[in-house]
């Protein structure tokens, strides 16, 4: 008979999923613009008196008049005694000046801060955290963390059945140390890494969504049938993991061993594509 709990089960675990990625892609995109646009002066402030304090400390951090100057020692000084060079000017002294020397004027360095944080700063973040369909191995691999516990209990709860004997009986294998063995092979490694390849692609697909429907309701349902589906064919293709190594376990054959080789590659691939290969625009700066 149908039962609706699969797809019940799946529809509300996509719907979760849709919203979070799309609540990350939203936030991390807007990040990022907000660098490309920064503007001090365009800053948000609750008194303007912050607002004062803060181009007062670029401008200190900035102002190249500032800097202390260049000295270089032909005596050999003890580096107890060496005192660190003062500024070449006070700065009430080059606010009074200013206007009839070459240094930059205030708009000309706060201009600068602005072109700081648009290139450099904004690059840094990107290397870092990547875009805003990206997530690191490291976050992907703390997401499954309370799955993980949850397999660990599965290896040595033996299934949740009463004793280790009737689960393997249950599963068919001829011995415990097979079903054991396979157990620890399956959930703590074959499920997990599974697991952490689920997350990123799972925000891809959401990105290619939110960048063909603007409209938020739309784009929220088409999210969660595709994180439903995805969901869905992941489920199978672990399923038919699960049973390729049972097979390869009860009934050692070669063929059943390449076939869970073969499958395990195909993720560390994915592994690889997702989190260790450098972005084209990456290899083309590098190039340059």
């Amino acid at each position: 008979t149908f039962s609706w709990f699969p797809l019940l089960g799946y529809s509300f675990m996509g719907l979760a999923l849709a919203w979070l990625f799309f609540q990350k892609l939203k936030h991390h995109k807007s990040m990022l613009d907000r660098m490309s646009d920064f503007d001090l002066r365009n800053a948000k402030c609750t008194l303007e008196t912050d607002r004062l304090a803060i181009e007062e400390q670029v401008l200190s951090l900035f102002d190249e008049a500032l800097e202390p100057p260049i000295s270089v020692a032909f005596e050999v000084v003890d580096a107890e005694t060496e005192a660190e060079p003062a500024a070449l000017l006070l700065p009430e002294t080059l606010r009074e000046i200013r206007h009839i020397t070459s240094y930059p004027t205030n708009d000309q360095i706060i201009d600068q801060f602005n072109a700081y944080v648009r290139g450099p700063l904004r690059d840094n973040v990107v290397k870092s955290l990547g875009k805003e369909d990206h997530i690191s191995l490291k976050l992907s691999m703390i997401a499954i963390l309370p799955w993980f516990g949850a397999e660990l209990l599965y290896v040595f709860g033996c299934d949740g059945h009463a004793d280790c004997e009737t689960s393997a009986s249950y599963a068919g294998f001829p011995s415990v140390s097979q079903y054991m063995w396979t157990n620890c092979i399956w959930w703590l490694f074959v499920v997990p890494l599974g697991a952490i390849l689920e997350i990123p692609l799972q925000l891809i697909a959401c990105k290619w969504v939110m960048d063909r429907i603007p409209d938020g309701k739309l784009r929220l349902v088409s999210g969660t049938c595709l994180c439903a589906i995805f969901l869905f064919l992941c489920d199978c293709f672990m399923t038919t993991q699960r049973a390729v190594l049972t097979v390869t376990m009860v009934k050692f054959s070669p063929l059943w061993l390449g076939a869970l080789v073969l499958s395990v590659l195909l993720e560390f691939g994915l592994v690889w594509f997702l989190f260790f290969r450098k972005p084209p625009s990456q290899i083309r700066q590098h190039g340059s």
